[in-house]
């Protein structure tokens, strides 16, 4: 049985594939633009938002048995207006989503496989990004609702939400927060006054990736410390001055 991480290299999904190592040790694969990670134990390399790329995918994964599927991919568009933004980021973060589900849909039902999206608050909140983010989370979660009614009736496989909120990741972002800045997390509207972390994310995809989790199918988990109860246009400004 094999655990499939998609974006695994860096950020929420390199933590997420870390613990999934430690756990089921050499059943991961991850699978991202790139491997810049050595302590990644096996990885396939390649452009997912490439029809080439997705084909030679297929042919390399359709004989493995999946346990669970992570999907932590997000567009890195350079584009400039949000219309070509949003093209870019259907192109990376949503068809070959449902590609993948459709192509493995046989097999995530026999073997009753648990599939994990991470998506944002900022699919159902006013947010700092773009408003293609926004609009991309909004579509990715519409889908995972309507498999999670297919999979609820076909077997015991089953698809999840986790909603992040802003995510402390030093090497990736700006937004640096340490535990003991809580002026810049009380600004932020982040009630509990400490930054969610990547492993904590990560911790809770572990958890839904398991049996214990099997109460939870199409549930969208908002994961950011009650960020989300405020007023989120507030969030989205004052973010901006952190």
């Amino acid at each position: 049985m094999t655990h499939l991480v998609f974006g695994g290299t860096s950020g929420i999904g390199n933590r997420c594939l870390n613990l999934i190592n430690k756990k089921y040790k050499e059943d991961s694969l991850n699978i991202d633009l790139s491997n810049n990670n050595s302590s990644l134990n096996k990885s396939i390399v390649g452009d997912i938002s490439s029809n080439e790329f997705r084909n030679e995918l297929y042919l390399k994964l359709k004989n493995i048995k999946i346990e669970s599927i992570t999907w932590s991919v997000r567009s890195r568009s350079n584009k400039k207006n949000s219309s070509k933004i949003l093209q870019d980021c259907m192109a990376v973060e949503i068809y070959p989503l449902m590609e993948l589900i459709e192509f493995f849909g046989n097999e995530i039902c026999r073997q009753n496989a648990k599939i994990v999206v991470i998506s944002s608050i900022a699919s159902e909140f006013v947010s700092a990004q773009d408003s293609a983010y926004n609009i991309t989370k909004s579509a990715i979660e519409t889908y995972v609702k309507c498999m999670a009614v297919k999979f609820g009736k076909l077997s015991g496989a089953r698809i999840n939400v986790i909603r992040p909120g802003i995510v402390s990741m030093p090497e990736r972002s700006n937004i640096n927060l340490s535990k003991n800045d809580s002026k810049k997390l009380e600004k932020a509207s982040i009630p509990r006054l400490s930054p969610i972390t990547a492993e904590e994310i990560a911790k809770l995809n572990l958890f839904l990736i398991s049996n214990d989790s099997s109460a939870l199918n199409g549930s969208i988990i908002n994961a950011d410390g009650g960020e989300s109860l405020l007023d989120q246009y507030f969030v989205a400004q004052s973010m901006q001055e952190v």
